[in-house]
């Protein structure tokens, strides 16, 4: 068993704190058991072993990237044999975004960090994970990440910029930009002889997905994605796809669910009975009256719950180790 297991991803691997802000990639066993993902349950299952989670919310895949690169670095660095370090990503969604914001520049539009600062988005959207939890935060510059580009609450006048690309955006840059962030951890990790594993919050590989609804997800959980048979017409696409190791890529498929990432995993192989709970963010007891109660406006995709992330530890990903 290796024994230095990094992780990175969005929040589907660490929402209740942010590294370099107020967390460490260490402390995340503090998180209350509500926010608890398959890290905090990997940590439990190999106690002998230091997990380091690196993952943020709404981080997208140049940062997630980026924050494994520097780890292996540090590491490395100290002497840790490359036999003993192990990977596992969990890539965020394709259409996520970062820039990064220099000093300089946010100071400009006056978006600079204020570990004081008492506005509850103070930190929404931002990644500094180079930095120390301490009152130096943003010095040496951060990521601002649009986060799926819902960031109206983000209290930075440099969210502007997800303004002025917006006019560029498309689902083929998205997909062009999410290949180049797997080929660069790729390449870097097999360059310094780093065995790893990664899977996907979601379906990142279709070129398009097809809607599903709350009565699929529990009666007959039906999720119709439009199947993929590893050809992207768009041939700037495709050569980037035949540089992925696909055997390191982990992709969850059904009769009715292809490339799957962790969220359709979940929905499944989610037992009420056994489970109790898919989502963390909804308490169902007892769906008829939920149905009942609810309408189709109340509902929304969350996070899987902490069950449901150490069945996927117990299930997925303690086969890879």
């Amino acid at each position: 068993m290796e024994k230095h297991i990094i992780c990175s991803g969005c929040s589907f691997t660490r929402q209740f704190k942010r590294i370099g802000i107020d967390g460490t990639d260490l402390d995340f066993l503090d998180d209350a058991e509500y926010f608890w993902r398959w890290p905090h349950h990997l940590q439990i299952a190999y106690p002998d072993s230091i997990v380091y989670n690196l993952g943020n919310p709404t981080n997208d895949n140049q940062v997630i990237a980026f924050s494994i690169i520097n780890k292996v670095s540090e590491l490395l660095k100290k002497g840790i044999p490359s036999s003993d370090i192990r990977v596992i990503v969990q890539w965020s969604d394709s259409n996520r975004k970062s820039f990064f914001i220099s000093d300089k520049i946010s100071k400009e539009y006056n978006s600079n960090l204020k570990y004081q600062d008492l506005n509850e988005n103070a930190y929404a959207h931002v990644s500094a994970f180079l930095d120390n939890v301490d009152e130096s935060i943003g010095n040496s510059g951060y990521f601002i990440q649009s986060g799926g580009y819902s960031y109206r609450h983000v209290p930075y006048n440099v969210v502007d910029v997800f303004d002025k690309m917006g006019h560029y955006l498309s689902t083929e840059n998205s997909t062009i930009e999410y290949f180049k962030n797997i080929l660069l951890l790729q390449n870097y990790l097999k360059l310094k002889n780093i065995d790893f594993f990664q899977f996907n919050l979601s379906v990142n590989f279709n070129p398009a997905s097809g809607a599903f609804t709350f009565s699929d997800i529990y009666y007959d959980k039906k999720i119709i994605k439009s199947f993929f048979n590893n050809f992207y017409i768009n041939p700037y696409i495709q050569f980037l796809y035949e540089q992925i190791d696909m055997d390191k890529m982990w992709l969850f498929n059904d009769e009715s669910t292809d490339n799957g990432g962790i969220l359709e995993w979940s929905i499944k192989n989610f037992e009420l009975s056994i489970d109790k709970k898919l989502f963390m963010e909804h308490e169902f007891i007892d769906l008829n009256e939920f149905i009942k109660s609810k309408s189709i406006d109340d509902y929304a995709f969350g996070h899987p719950s902490s069950e449901m992330n150490h069945k996927f530890v117990e299930k997925i990903i303690k086969k890879s180790l």
